[in-house]
């Protein structure tokens, strides 16, 4: 446990090693304690968190017990590890610490359930992702890419619509561009045809359609024949941009 604090990184790595090796429950109760104890010390925290996100005695329910401590800091490096160690029986605890008091706390809540791909954790991750608050939305839509469930491609659009910081909004045009949802290149020439004045809506919904994993072209070609010629010239750009031979 000293060893842990060494000065030298390959004595702490070693230390890991050997410690994530051992089987021995109490060893484990220990590191919790220590990280209970420590976790304002970031030498002994990183050592901490590499053998408890690696061992293989079952950490899951002490980790959830550190999710109630008061001291935020240990709340977030519990979440960390949660996140860490491919254990669905982590995700209703780490749901729940998506209402933490921390936002830090809530940050790394929303990461862990992206790594788990914790598909109980789109409702609330979507309602994050609507919050305009860029320090959550924006890894609330990367965890929801994570998970990936072709479900939500239509619940993603109302963020194109939405008044959103900058970053969020590219967020949510490359979430849409991974949906493999089969309706999403119809509810985007819809939402083109009727927001195709609005100068945000508008770009953000020519980003998806040129970067989408679905296929656009019959669809934009249609629309070459609309008798708006504004969307005519709007679609023609989403051809080009697609470099589809098709297209031509």
């Amino acid at each position: 446990m000293n060893a842990l604090q060494d000065s030298s990184w390959q004595v702490r790595r070693e230390v890991v090693e050997r410690l994530t090796a051992s089987h021995n429950p109490e060893i484990t109760t220990e590191l919790l304690q220590l990280l209970r104890q420590e976790h304002r010390n970031a030498t002994i925290v990183n050592s901490v968190i590499q053998v408890l996100a690696l061992s293989r005695v079952d950490l899951i329910p002490a980790l959830i017990e550190c999710l109630h401590d008061p001291d935020p800091e240990l709340r977030i490096y519990a979440t960390q590890t949660l996140g860490q160690r491919d254990d669905i029986r982590a995700i209703p605890a780490l749901v729940l610490a998506l209402a933490d008091t921390d936002k830090n706390v809530r940050y790394h809540a929303i990461e862990a359930l992206g790594r788990l791909k914790a598909r109980e954790a789109i409702d609330p991750l979507l309602e994050i992702a609507q919050s305009q608050d860029f320090f959550l939305a924006f890894p609330a839509l990367d965890a929801l890419m994570q998970i990936g469930d072709l479900s939500i491609a239509g619940r993603l659009m109302p963020l194109l619509q939405k008044t959103l910081n900058w970053r969020v909004r590219r967020e949510a045009v490359d979430s849409l561009a991974m949906q493999d949802d089969p309706n999403l290149t119809q509810d985007l020439l819809r939402l083109l045809r009727e927001q195709h004045r609005n100068p945000d809506i508008l770009n953000s919904v020519l980003q998806v359609l040129v970067l989408s994993h679905i296929d656009p072209i019959p669809s934009l070609v249609e629309c070459l024949a609309d008798p708006d010629p504004e969307l005519r010239i709007y679609t023609a750009l989403a051809l080009g941009e697609r470099h589809d031979p098709r297209a031509k």
